[in-house]
């Protein structure tokens, strides 16, 4: 074979130019440790038995040095195969491209006799190693081994001397157990799975079974939950009573998401839903208020147009009862259709009876009115009733149920929203299409089925009949009479952008739009589309996914049988951001939208062509007849477009996420050996050639500088200042100016982007995806929660399949104030972290605030080593000092622990005050945070009167009336530093203490915590300076930003989380490259 004619010289080649970069990869782990990254002898091997331009391309990138270790270690962690003993890499970033490229042209090629296997596979190489497309994870990660293992069991075969000479440490038969193994590999190409869950034990154990074996091949499942009963209702055949889908999605969650992960290459990746009529929909807004209890899935509603018509009306029309997923009209004819005010009793009546149990609604004391058990912190008081009892039956406030849904996104990004009624809309094998295909009768099938159905019943409409025959259900809620792969869509993948039917699964790819461009001198930015390579790389990724279909190897056959019957795959598209930022067209405005939507008519006519094309050739998808597509001519796919996520991916390809703007002009990367530095958006860099923007003293080091500066742009361009340069003429001046305007509102970042742009921009791309769209719109962090309730009408509104919303700051897991409303009752938390359990009585004060009464529980340990802000606060007795102790290993800190000293005052004075120092750390330890003390301390009555001596800053917020009352002062005081995101500031110094004082002040004065509505005049970020001496007068204190609270990745531990595409990444892209999705 021509592969194996230069074999000899490629193995000495191998070994003597490649060979001191593969051994010497040395990368540090977790745990700070320096690990070699390569198997050496097994990766040489490896890539002597490639072809010459496999060797090539890895011997010119490093050569070059054009990617660096990192390039490497983030395709490999990503992509990579690990030897099976030392779980080390045995392929380099070009082997796994020729892997890939291998089993891609077995696909063309066998579809296309035309084309010569060999000269496909160099083609197709080229793509991948030009970064131009790529398919998705399962993929890029499991595709090609068993072809590669025949090439290089025939390679050892016939060099194996070779390669002993080239390489003496080689022990050949490691590798050729290696070889043995890599066959073995399940090649299980889809990254995206819906499965169904019914109301029965058998089909909850088995699903998640199937899910496991997903998972463990890279894929990624959703589910929705709504067809189980809700908690509390009775278990007929075992007498007890469920806890409803809230705890199977907790259970879901630690088996799939925290036992094991996909593939080795990362946690499990989940998708949770549940219907808005559900009975448990308040408790699945709250689920994931608190980090931790489901940490391994996302979570949205299920929405259709009957709640969102209600979430318009007024009156009694915005009331909508719930639905009882557990009734049959046969089987189960004695459960209501609809949740009563009976079962609603009787729940709270098992609440009260198992301390287990839990409640997802209350009722008021006069029965009239439903309660959430839950109110985020910061809702009104107003917000916690939700419903009413009319005619017997439990009915809920769409308006009110969307705003808990809005402050919950608000607040930690959780729960999005799927529109199921826009989804079923576009649905290509929608019951509804089945049902027009039967009276159709345009062939033999349908004829033969009318007439069965108007059999059934001749005193009925035949219309009646036909709906009851096609809605039939079996006592769990499976369609009984609809053909595979014809149903609603109740659930998507993880990320959203995929709405399948159950048992249902899909594969996708993408084309990096960015080098769909080409260089034009009559273009005002240099650049235009280059249309011909743009439709060349389109068709290629459809055909590798719809080649994949047949390739692939699935792990269950009911999910081969659905997919097959309707062949849906995903091509979607990375890298729009840089491909504006290139022809110079701001996110956010109307002429970005107008050009993508030119680009996505042409696009989508790509597509579309290729799916006839290829019906043609290879027929048409089996469910064609019963789809919306039935008049339309041949079609080989029931769905063809989709924009995922693209994460690591796209960063691999050094390029922008999906369809989403910039995070950031410049990341913090930290390198493989641990080294931090920056990475900088290239196409920033080429328009910083283009325009003139610096004379003197204005060097380019000092916007990077400014950018990079967390304090200061903090990643962006968007507050960068110009300062005239000596003897310069207002001409120059203007015009340099004029030109950082325009990269200004080139280069809009993320947060620069207005929320409604975001979601106009999701619109117009939405238009040409017959699937749906991963996205976020992002808030920044003074956004209201009424912004974020407005943009998920607005989304609507928009057409919107589906909407995931991100605050600048916040993160999953914000604790909520949870009040009971009425009697006391016992609630179980799991901490964040430890898995410390925290029992404790939850009652309603008489200012209507929390009241916590402290049970038995574990005292939570803490490290012999923590940091602590010392606060000193003047009171009656004298002068108090306080060490608040936090926790900030979770990236927001946690107050675990006071100590608290004064001067001046005798000993029972000291005892005192030992005692609440004591108290609050053990309220602290067994879960409680600042405002459990503040309730408790606050206002305590005591010497104090307006005539003793105050310290300055206090006199500012008002009396300090006794040491109670100071020490509940001065965690406030650490709250609100906190709050502010200036915590770790204060600790190193870059802000100006006598500023922090000053503000803490102000705020204790106006009764404000950072975060609630305030002037610009008064917001933090305007009122603090760092302490800089060195500060460029080009960059003023009015550009200095309030530093914004970073969760910590959880691969690296070092950088902080970013959220892009719906899926959260990690912000060190190049060093790291960690994402969720």
């Amino acid at each position: 074979m021509a592969y194996t004619e230069t074999r000899r010289t490629t193995a000495q080649r191998v070994a003597e130019r490649m060979g001191s970069y593969v051994r010497e990869a040395v990368i540090q782990n977790e745990a700070g440790e320096k690990v070699k990254l390569y198997d050496p002898e097994k990766a040489l091997v490896t890539l002597a038995l490639m072809p010459d331009y496999v060797v090539d391309a890895a011997e010119q990138r490093i050569k070059e040095g054009v990617e660096d270790l990192n390039f490497d270690k983030l395709v490999l962690d990503k992509w990579g195969r690990r030897d099976v003993f030392s779980k080390r890499y045995v392929e380099t970033p070009e082997v796994i491209f020729y892997r890939a490229a291998l089993l891609i042209a077995d696909g063309l090629s066998s579809h296309d006799q035309s084309l010569n296997y060999e000269e496909t596979t160099k083609r197709v190489f080229e793509k991948l190693k030009n970064r131009e497309i790529y398919p998705n994870t399962p993929y890029m990660a499991n595709g090609g081994n068993k072809l590669l293992s025949e090439r290089l069991r025939q390679g050892i075969t016939e060099n194996g001397d070779e390669l002993r000479r080239a390489i003496p440490e080689l022990k050949l038969e490691d590798m050729v157990t290696e070889v043995e193994q890599r066959a073995k590999v399940k090649e299980q190409l889809f990254a995206c799975f819906v499965l169904d869950i019914y109301d029965d034990r058998k089909s909850i154990f088995e699903t998640e079974a199937d899910a496991a074996e997903i998972q463990a091949s890279v894929g990624g499942t959703g589910f929705n939950f709504s067809n189980l009963r809700p908690a509390n209702e009775m278990i007929h055949g075992t007498g007890g009573l469920t806890d409803g889908p809230i705890a199977f999605m907790r259970m879901y969650s630690n088996s799939l998401g925290q036992t094991m992960n996909q593939g080795g290459k990362r946690d499990g990746a989940n998708m949770f839903m549940l219907d808005w009529n559900h009975p448990d929909i308040m408790r699945f807004i709250y689920c994931k208020s608190k980090d931790g209890e489901i940490p391994a899935a996302n979570i949205s509603a299920a929405i259709d147009y009957e709640f969102m018509k209600a979430v318009m009306a007024e009156g009694e029309d915005r009331f909508y009862p719930l639905k009882n997923p557990h009734h049959h009209p046969k089987s189960r004819s004695h459960v209501p259709k609809h949740y009563t005010f009976e079962q609603l009793k009787n729940s709270l009546n098992a609440v009260k009876l198992n301390k287990k149990a839990k409640a997802s609604l209350l009722l008021s004391e006069d029965g009239t009115k439903v309660l959430s058990p839950w109110i985020f912190e910061g809702m009104p008081e107003d917000d916690r009733e939700i419903g009413k009892i009319r005619e017997g039956l439990v009915h809920l406030d769409a308006k009110k149920v969307l705003r808990h849904l809005a402050y919950g996104a608000w607040s930690n990004g959780e729960p999005g929203a799927i529109m199921t009624g826009t989804i079923n809309d576009a649905n290509p094998t929608h019951p509804r299409h089945f049902r027009d295909y039967i009276f159709e009768k345009d062939d033999t099938e349908a004829a033969a089925l009318w007439n069965q159905i108007r059999g059934r019943d001749l005193s009925k409409p035949i219309e009646e009949l036909v709906d009851e025959y096609i809605n039939e259900k079996d006592e769990m809620g499976r369609p009984v009479n609809l053909p595979i792969g014809v149903g609603e869509m109740r659930a998507t993948n993880p990320c959203g952008e995929k709405p399948l039917l159950g048992n249902e699964a899909c594969v996708l790819g993408h084309v990096n739009l960015e080098l769909m461009l080409k260089r034009s001198d009559a273009s005002p930015s240099g650049y235009e589309v280059d249309w011909k390579k743009l439709e060349e790389d389109t068709k290629l990724m459809y055909n590798i996914l719809d080649n994949a279909i047949d390739q692939n190897h699935f792990t269950n056959p009911d999910i081969e049988k659905t997919q097959k019957s309707n062949r849906k795959i995903g091509v979607g598209f990375m890298g729009l951001a840089n491909m504006l930022f290139k022809m110079e067209l701001p996110y956010g405005t109307k002429e970005a939208r107008e050009f993508v939507d030119k680009l996505l008519i042409k696009w989508e006519e790509y597509t579309e062509e290729a799916t006839r094309e290829k019906a043609m050739n290879s027929g048409s998808f089996p469910n064609l007849k019963y789809s919306v597509h039935r008049k339309n001519g041949s079609r080989r796919n029931a769905i063809v477009r989709t924009i995922a996520p693209t994460g690591t991916t796209s960063t691999i390809a050094r390029t922008t996420g999906g369809m989403e703007p910039d995070y950031a002009s410049s990341y913090r990367r930290t390198t493989v050996q641990g080294t931090p530095i920056w990475v900088r958006n290239h196409v920033l860099e080429e328009k910083l050639d283009k325009y003139n923007l610096f004379a003197g003293k204005d060097i380019r080091n000092s916007l990077w500088e400014f950018i990079e500066d967390p304090t200061k742009g903090d990643g962006k361009i968007e507050d960068y200042q110009l300062t005239r340069a000596d003897g310069e003429s207002d001409e120059e001046f203007a015009k340099r100016k004029a030109n950082l305007d325009k990269m200004k509102a080139i280069f809009s970042t993320t947060y620069m982007v207005s929320p409604k742009d975001h979601i106009l921009m999701e619109a117009v791309v939405q238009r040409h995806v017959d699937d749906a769209i991963s996205k976020t719109t992002n808030f920044r962090n003074n956004a209201t929660p009424e912004e974020v309730y407005n943009a998920f009408i607005f989304a609507y509104e928009q057409g919107i399949k589906g909407i995931t919303f991100y605050r600048d700051g916040t993160r999953k897991g914000q604790p909520l104030q949870v009040v009971k409303k009425g009697d006391k009752r016992e609630r179980t938390e799991a901490r964040e972290g430890g898995g410390l359990e925290v029992s404790v009585e939850l009652g309603i004060g008489s200012d209507g605030g929390p009241v916590i009464s402290l049970r038995r529980g574990e005292v939570e340990d803490l490290p012999e080593i923590m940091p602590a802000l010392r606060i000193r606060q003047k009171t009656p007795h004298g002068t108090l000092v306080v060490f608040p102790v936090y926790d900030a290993t979770s990236g927001i800190p946690e107050l675990k622990e006071t100590f608290a000293s004064l001067g001046k005052s005798g000993e029972m004075v000291k005892a005192d005050l030992e005692a609440i120092g004591r108290g609050s750390s053990l309220v602290l330890r067994l879960g409680g945070n600042e405002d459990h003390l503040m309730e408790q301390y606050e206002g305590i009555g005591g010497l104090g009167d307006e005539s003793h001596e105050i310290h300055d800053t206090i006199r500012k917020d008002g009396r300090v009336m006794s040491l109670p009352d100071a020490f509940g002062r001065t965690i406030r005081k650490f709250k609100i530093i906190k709050k502010a995101n200036l915590l770790g500031h204060v600790v190193t110094g870059k802000i100006k203490l006598s500023d922090v004082v000053n503000y803490v002040a102000d705020m204790i004065r106006t009764g404000k915590m950072p975060g609630e509505k305030e002037s610009s005049k008064d917001s933090p970020q305007n009122t603090l300076s760092t302490s800089n001496n060195n500060q460029n007068s080009s960059q003023s204190s009015a550009n200095v930003k309030k530093p914004r609270i970073k969760i910590k990745c959880p691969q690296c531990e070092k950088a902080g989380i970013i959220v892009e595409e719906g899926c959260e990444k990690c912000s060190d892209a190049f060093g790291c490259g960690w994402a969720k999705c």
